[in-house]
């Protein structure tokens, strides 16, 4: 498993691209378009070595817990963990680019490339950032995974299959672990409804 550590000044500048990445993904590249070929090779190099040691703890840890569900029996948190591991192998194909193919998709024009672009910067920021507990919880501000949904169609379907099975399910683990939230009442006001 790859591992990761560096100086605090190294750290720094982790930080640094990050920021970039995030500032990148939210719209705000840099301002003047002739300096963004140079900037996003320069931004990949920095955060290369984070997301590949992000990357297996991730993926064992589904592993893991994919083991455990099918050990008990709990179909609901099997479904879940795979569809889970469906959206991590989306979220890998997004960030396999290199430095090279980002600083052409950086110079292009064409709405295609740019998509690609914010895809990669997206899921790299996201992979990477410290996120809000609004976001981990309520599932606000994640990279949307329709532009690699267009380019693994099997995976995919995969997802949406798995995803029609947890979905009508997922309240009663919102409820049983975040009882006090707001969301926890709003599924047990829609599950009513949908029983009446």
């Amino acid at each position: 498993m790859p591992v990761w550590s560096v100086s605090d000044r190294d750290e720094e500048i982790l930080a640094i691209a990050v920021r970039a990445l995030q500032a990148w993904a939210d719209g705000e590249p840099p301002r003047d378009p002739a300096l963004r070929p140079d900037r996003i090779p320069r931004i990949h190099e920095i955060v290369s070595p984070a997301l590949r040691a992000a990357a297996w703890p991730r993926w064992l840890l589904l592993e893991r817990a994919f083991l455990d569900a099918s050990a008990t029996g709990d179909l609901l948190f099997a479904a879940l963990v795979l569809r889970t591991l469906c959206e991590e192998a989306m979220r890998l194909h997004a960030l396999d680019i290199d430095a090279n193919r980002l600083a052409i998709l950086a110079e292009s024009t064409r709405k295609e490339d740019q998509d690609r672009l914010k895809q990669f910067v997206s899921f790299a920021w996201a992979s990477l950032a410290r996120l809000s507990t609004n976001t981990i919880i309520e599932g606000g501000g994640w990279p949307s995974f329709n532009p690699t949904a267009k380019a693994l169609p099997r995976l995919e379907r995969a997802r949406a299959a798995l995803n029609s099975y947890v979905h009508p399910n997922y309240g009663s683990h919102i409820v049983a672990l975040y009882p006090e939230r707001s969301a926890a009442a709003t599924l047990l006001l829609e599950a009513v409804a949908a029983v009446y």
